[in-house]
């Protein structure tokens, strides 16, 4: 399995077993819904290793189908070499960090405060930004949690739950 992230230039490649350097490799990459996402054209670096970029635009599984052809215009396929599939798993590792960091209060505004009788915080809205100038506003929002809780006495909670919503 190959992985990635979106947004990210992700280098393809693969190796020829036959040492060839006069073949033209190419990679088809399916997203789950069996579309054609991209093709990529390998182009020979050295001792028979060929390699192409692609840059996913989605977090999610594809499917890559590596075809060898003998012709420059890939519509002659190698009978030496078959073709060769992979999984590509591509994540949003960069918003899962933001997150994290969210969580742990940086970038957030919390609003839509209420209290209770004890003056206790009793629910709120909290959202994490991405971008430290816009915090507070309705721009880069990452995330937006529901803050409900519940208190017993002035400065005492029961319970905290803090949901995404």
């Amino acid at each position: 399995m190959i992985h990635g992230t979106k947004d990210v230039q992700l280098t393809l490649g693969l190796t020829l077993a036959e040492g060839e350097v006069n073949q033209y490799p190419q990679i088809k990459i399916y997203d789950e819904a069996d579309n054609l996402d991209a093709t990529v054209n390998l182009v020979h670096i050295a001792d028979a290793y060929y390699n192409g970029t692609w840059t996913p635009n989605t977090s999610e599984y594809h499917y890559a189908n590596a075809i060898i052809y003998t012709d420059g215009a890939h519509t002659v396929e190698s009978t030496v070499y078959g073709r060769r599939g992979s999984i590509i798993k591509i994540d949003e590792v960069e918003t899962d960090v933001e997150r994290v960091l969210g969580l742990s209060h940086e970038n957030i505004y919390i609003d839509n405060t209420s209290y209770d009788a004890y003056g206790n915080l009793s629910s709120a809205r909290l959202r994490i930004y991405s971008v430290v100038g816009s915090v507070g506003t309705g721009s880069d929002i990452l995330a937006t949690y529901t803050i409900t809780c519940n208190g017993s006495a002035p400065g005492r909670f029961t319970n905290w739950k803090q949901v995404k919503a």
